[in-house]
């Protein structure tokens, strides 16, 4: 290997493997000898330290963060008249803002290997001496997203830089990223290195102690995971499944089974076309009480053959604990910084109409993203074409396990996204349950929403969404008192007149107090003492809306029998307006009344009916940003009430778009609080982990604990019988066996 280009960390890295695999150990160890002082001597006369003026900021980044805020401002946008729920609204941003600190950083990167390659901090960070890239984009760039001590992704990212200083809010959020590594590397050394100790307890006495044990068994590698086949250097294949069974290819894979895999048998392994493969490993291995050195494959140390009694269980045990002991923290180095996944995009490379051949629809997946986006799979490598505004006609290529943002053929510009391909293999995230509340109060009404019940147990049942859907929370103002409570709406709510009455009694004889200051009212006699809020009414809850009054009937000190009426409740509006809808529901003991007022609603002009971009008499609903005219949009949601002339009635609604497999908590037409629960979502957003938060699970497995909910296992094999057995109930011990003998 020739280096053509300045050494960095990763070019030495691979320079210093060739040696020790070429050479070996004896000539590996004379170069890094020599590195060693030539780096030093150089260190040493460069003199290299940082200062203000080699701290510089990109002049991007204004541009890039302003992109963000309008993507950001979109999705907002389609939540609110949802098109996104609450949780694909939270992805996608986060998704945004680490798509921006990514860009940011690539710039960064740019911009000293072309205009600045001696700066002393890009010097430091490139060459591995001290630091990363990622600290110097926060120095320099962005900090980016933070996480909270549950370990969520805050969707507030600090946008400033320790060059630029960080605003107080700022230094808030990241004060328990810091905060939260020094206490992990006092308080959980101690687990981590606890860990090494029973791991080391368990596997010391796998050994290699034998060189084939001769097994047809092995683990299976699918086509799919082609970019993780680095990680099979050393290890025997067993088995090939071929895509095209050619002649020639029959003869590569006859050349590369039963052998170790070294670089130049890797590299022609890429190239094979297979649906899967079957390797050799330990975890397959049918040697008694060790593990054999074919299915163990290489000492990566030395680059062949693992020696025969190597203890390769305390070697794997170390290998886990040694990095707990700095890693406590998953982003220790970075101070609590969350990064996504990066994506390679597939950019049109031309201007001009993309044209998708008819006999490729078959093999596009229409599929759902966290972020609420509908992209299309691509299940097979697939070709189209760009046809240029010359007429010249371009091929493009999508490779399996693409993800297109469009599956028909449309006109594109030079530059635009067309697919996203995934550059690593990341895990799905855990599923979480994510609460969405009610913003305002008001009535459920369901818009093409499906659901269907699901038995949860014996007593209670899920109510789960089939498909996606939207509920409306119609605005109103909800009014909760007892049925004892006399209620008469007038057709215009007043400030001065009561609309409900509520007469007070108690069940027992003494004298009444009232004190207007405290408004508050006692009753004592010989026995008890009684004292109690008016303000604070059992028959009504408390409500923004209305305003409670209480009218004594009796004076102060007056002695009563039992049963007395003492006062009267009145209830009235707090603004004056006109009533259009009442309506009631009886529920827990109470009457719910949905008052839809003047305020509730509002009418908006259309000033010229034939101007009209919609057929407004074909809609039930229109959201925020909808055109009522041509020139008229709205500002906020809603649903249409009645159309009167040139005047447009509707009542203020919010539309809550809620997805498949969400499990809905409201019926259809049901009242609702403010910050009542409307359903569950399901939420596949990442969270920031701890490696010692798995350490409580490996004890349970260590310690050998009993389980609290054990399982039933049968005690010989058999057919089990539909069989009732009511009438042996009295026989505790009575158990019936089918043996198959």
């Amino acid at each position: 290997m020739m280096p053509t280009s300045t050494v960095t960390k990763k070019i030495l890295e691979k320079l210093i493997y060739e040696s020790f695999y070429r050479f070996g150990e004896v000539t590996t160890s004379c170069l890094l000898d020599s590195l060693k002082l030539f780096g030093f001597f150089h260190a040493t006369n460069a003199g290299i330290s940082i200062s203000i003026e080699d701290l510089k900021t990109s002049k991007d980044k204004i541009d890039i963060l302003s992109e963000t805020r309008n993507q950001i401002a979109l999705v907002n946008n389609k939540w609110q008249q949802g098109k996104v729920s609450d949780t694909e609204r939270f992805q996608s941003i986060i998704q945004s803002w680490s798509a921006a600190t990514e860009s940011l950083k690539s710039r960064m990167i740019d911009y000293y290997e072309t205009y600045d390659p001696v700066n002393n901090l890009f010097i430091m960070a490139s060459s591995g001496a001290r630091g990363s890239m990622s600290q110097v984009r926060q120095l320099i760039g962005m900090r980016g997203l933070m996480s909270d001590p549950q370990g969520k992704i805050i969707n507030l990212p600090i946008q400033t830089n320790f060059r630029e200083g960080l605003t107080s809010i700022d230094y808030l959020i990241s004060s328990y990223g810091a905060r939260k590594g020094t206490v992990d590397t006092a308080l959980k050394t101690a687990d981590s290195g606890y860990l090494t100790r029973r791991l080391i307890y368990v596997a010391q006495g796998i050994i290699i102690r034998e060189l084939d044990c001769h097994t047809i068994r092995g683990i299976t590698i699918y086509s799919l995971e082609n970019k993780n086949l680095n990680n099979l250097l050393g290890r025997k294949i067993l088995f090939f499944d071929l895509l095209n069974n050619t002649i020639e290819e029959k003869k590569t894979v006859e050349e590369l089974c039963h052998e170790h895999l070294d670089s130049r048998r890797l590299q022609i392994l890429k190239k094979i076309a297979f649906r899967s493969l079957i390797i050799r490993s330990p975890l397959t291995c049918d040697s008694s009480h060790s593990v054999c050195q074919a299915c163990y494959g290489w000492d990566l140390s030395t680059t062949k053959i693992v020696d025969l009694g190597a203890a390769v269980g305390i070697i794997a045990a170390q290998s886990i604990g040694e990095p707990g002991t700095q890693l406590t923290m998953r982003t220790f180095h970075t101070g609590g910084i969350f990064t996504g996944s990066i994506v390679n995009q597939q950019h049109a490379p031309y201007s001009g109409k993309l044209l998708f051949p008819q006999t490729l629809h078959p093999w596009f997946a229409a599929i759902r993203t966290i972020e609420g986006k509908k992209v299309f799979e691509v299940l097979r490598q697939t070709t189209a074409y760009i046809q240029t505004w010359t007429g010249n006609v371009e091929e493009i290529n999508f490779s399996k396990g693409s993800f297109l943002s469009f599956s028909t053929s449309k006109f594109v510009k030079k530059g635009e996204v067309l697919a996203d391909l995934p550059t690593e293999s990341i895990a799905e995230p855990e599923a979480n349950i994510k609460p969405v509340y009610a913003p305002i109060e008001g009535e459920v009404t369901y818009e093409k929403f499906f659901i269907q019940s699901i038995p949860k147990n014996e007593q209670s049942s899920l109510r789960v969404s089939m498909n996606d859907g939207l509920i409306w929370i119609r605005t109103s103002k909800l009014l909760a008192v007892t049925p004892e409570t006399l209620i008469s709406f007038p057709k215009k709510f007043s400030k001065r007149q009561a609309f409900a009455h509520l007469q007070i009694s108690l069940p027992w004889q003494g004298y009444f107090f009232h004190n207007k200051n405290e408004g508050t009212f006692s009753f004592f006699n010989s026995v008890k003492e009684f004292q109690f809020h008016y303000e604070k009414p059992v028959f009504c809850e408390k409500n923004d809306h209305y305003k409670l009054k209480f009218f004594p009937f009796v004076k102060n000190y007056q002695y009563l029998d039992a049963y007395t009426i003492i006062g009267q409740y009145h209830l009235f509006a707090k603004a004056e307006e006109t009533i259009y809808i009442v309506r009631r529901q009886e529920f827990l003991n109470k009457n719910f009344y949905y008052v839809l007022g003047e305020s509730n609603v509002w009418k908006v002009n259309l000033e010229d009916p034939n101007l009209q971009d919609v057929e407004l008499s074909a809609l039930t609903s229109l959201k925020v940003g909808d055109f009522v005219t041509s020139t008229k949009k709205l500002a906020s949601s809603g649903l249409i009430l009645k159309k009167d002339g040139l005047r447009l009635v509707l009542q203020k609604a919010i539309p809550v778009f809620l997805t498949n497999g969400s499990i809905v908590k409201v019926t259809n037409g049901e009242f609702l609080k403010k910050d009542q629960a409307i359903a569950n979502l399901l939420s596949y957003t990442q969270q920031t982990q701890d490696i010692v938060q798995g350490l409580p699970k490996i004890e349970r497995l260590f310690e050998a604990t009993k389980p609290e909910n054990k399982a039933i296992l049968a005690q010989s094999a058999g057919v089990s019988l539909p069989y009732s057995f009511e009438h042996l109930s009295l026989h505790k011990n009575f158990t019936l066996h089918l043996n198959l003998t």
